[in-house]
């Protein structure tokens, strides 16, 4: 069973007229358990828990100086209060894990978008990041210049890199003797290229194309052991290198109709292996939508098409591809403050396979099957 709940709250004021203020705090929460059997030399009752809690808060400057600059200072904090992770037989009883973490995230970061002239922009920024999963600070710059040499087009060229600290399992998860934990990994590190062309031949019509190379360097993955049901520790052992494009066409009528369609190539290549074509990486991605405002706008129907390439398993099988099709209704207004939507998911019920998970098939199937067609209601009453 899964849980998780969140509380948020924001407050936006301007301070002059170039300036503004915006503060925003949270609190969250996720839980998690399940009770699964399993046969080792007669029939055990295994508990998995994890249970976590955070709270945090961030406050960001907005500003214009001197006409050429747009600048936006930031500070955000995170403080994890409880991130706990629990695994224990029933009878007989056996504990093999018990670890609950705490620990503080800090996050400064500064942006100045700088009008070089009438049509070129020059944006740069920066992040400094404190982790508590982490032994040094990480500085993260932000690059990008934008120019838009005619009214209905706009050429944009980005840089930007990142990190993704270890989480909880990756670093702490022991389950006696079949699973290693690693208090000495690191973190994920990231950079991304990009170069975007935006035109907008109509005004309610948006021709979008990418190109992008991103680079994963120290990506976490866990060591697989050549015993049944035994799982080595997660490790920095892998780089990958991703490339691609993005194209999309987005038309929008004053009635409220909405068409959308958007392809992806994306070719993701594992640096470290023989075989480059990734595990869990499809090639070819495409999805279309196309809304319309039904009985003067109270109800939307909504139609939506995504199709998937097939993708390599983490146990070198091909999970193949798949063509899912969509349909929702939902009413503007029921009810004041509520919202009502009724969909129906897999529409010609394809029965299709995600991946699964990394060891022996006996163990863990390399590809789940999914439901079929799904029907679904929601209501939403906000106040």
């Amino acid at each position: 069973m899964i849980s998780v709940f969140f509380t948020t709250a924001k407050y936006q004021t301007p301070l002059s007229e170039v300036s503004s203020l915006i503060v925003r705090g949270f609190y969250q929460g996720y839980e998690y358990f399940a009770d699964q059997p399993y046969d080792y030399g007669g029939r055990v009752v295994n508990h998995d828990e994890v249970s976590s809690r955070w709270v945090g808060g961030e406050v960001q400057f907005n500003t214009q100086w001197r006409d050429a600059h747009k600048l936006m200072l930031g500070l955000e904090y995170q403080y994890d209060d409880r991130i706990q992770l629990v695994n224990y037989d029933f009878e007989p009883y056996a504990l093999y894990q018990n670890s609950n973490r705490q620990g503080h995230r800090v996050e400064a970061y500064l942006q100045d978008d700088i009008q070089l002239l009438d049509n070129l922009i020059f944006s740069a920024g920066a992040r400094l990041d404190y982790h508590h999963m982490l032994k040094k600070l990480q500085l993260n710059p932000k690059l990008g210049l934008i120019w838009m040499p005619r009214s209905d087009l706009t050429l944009k060229a980005l840089y930007s890199s990142t990190f993704r600290a270890p989480n909880a399992w990756e670093r702490d998860y022991q389950a006696g003797a079949n699973n290693a934990a690693n208090p000495n990994n690191y973190e994920e590190l990231y950079k991304s290229y990009e170069a975007v062309a935006e035109w907008r031949p109509q005004s309610d019509l948006k021709i979008t194309g990418n190109f992008f190379v991103n680079d994963i360097e120290q990506m976490l993955e866990q060591e697989a052991y050549p015993v049944i049901g035994v799982y080595g520790p997660f490790v920095n052992i892998d780089n990958y290198q991703i490339y691609g494009f993005e194209a999309e066409i987005e038309k929008r009528w004053d009635d409220g109709r909405m068409f959308k369609l958007s392809y992806t190539f994306n070719k993701m290549n594992d640096l470290e292996g023989q075989d480059q074509w990734a595990q869990g990486s499809p090639q070819h991605l495409a999805k279309l939508h196309y809304s319309q405002p039904l009985f003067k706008r109270s109800v939307s129907l909504g139609l939506e098409n995504i199709f998937i390439s097939e993708r390599k398993t983490q146990q070198h099988g091909i999970a193949q591809a798949y063509d899912l099709i969509n349909v929702n209704l939902t009413t503007q207004r029921l009810w004041p403050g509520l919202q009502a939507s009724v969909g129906v998911y897999n529409l010609l019920d394809n029965h299709y396979e995600m991946l699964g998970g990394a060891g022996f098939y006996d163990i863990i199937p390399d590809k789940l099957p999914m439901n079929g067609r799904e029907f679904r209601l929601k209501l939403q009453f906000t106040f």
